[in-house]
């Protein structure tokens, strides 16, 4: 049976209600797997995106065309999971089915030049990686500490 929104908020609601405990476990699990502090400042994202490309080998006109298209939508979609894991943790994690926070998005698109369709595409695709592709997961954790360090965020 496939979940819709309302369905799912539905069974949120019983969860907390009628299983408390249960609710709690999930909410502790969750918490485990997400970063403690997000960034709320937008102009970071020039600073990720710089160490991104830094770490990946990445120069700026390969992130819309190039001889390697997949290599350049799994860059795109790799930074993106990595952006929301700094400002949007809930929704990589989809604990959260809210929009991406305002702003976000589009200030990626500015950073790397891509479209709003382009952007909204990665998004959507780099959420669904991250949940299904273990390997996906873990090089978003590494990057995501990698740049947090180098740009010692949260100091």
């Amino acid at each position: 049976m496939l979940m819709n929104d309302q369905n799912s908020a539905l069974m949120i609601t019983v969860l907390r209600n009628d299983y408390p405990e249960i609710a709690r476990q999930i909410s502790e699990k969750i918490n485990k797997q997400l970063p403690e502090q997000a960034l709320h400042n937008l102009k970071f994202i020039g600073q990720i995106v710089a160490s991104f490309k830094n770490e990946k080998g990445i120069t700026e006109r390969e992130w819309t065309k190039g001889k390697s298209m997949v290599k350049i939508v799994e860059s795109r979609e790799l930074l993106t999971a990595v952006v929301l894991m700094f400002y949007h943790r809930e929704k990589i994690l989809k604990s959260s089915s809210e929009k991406t926070r305002s702003g976000v998005l589009r200030e990626l698109r500015r950073q790397i030049g891509v479209s709003q369709e382009v952007s909204s595409k990665t998004a959507a695709n780099a959420i669904v990686a991250f949940k299904v592709y273990e390997n996906f997961r873990q090089e978003v954790y590494r990057l995501y500490e990698l740049i947090k360090i180098e740009n010692q965020f949260f100091k």
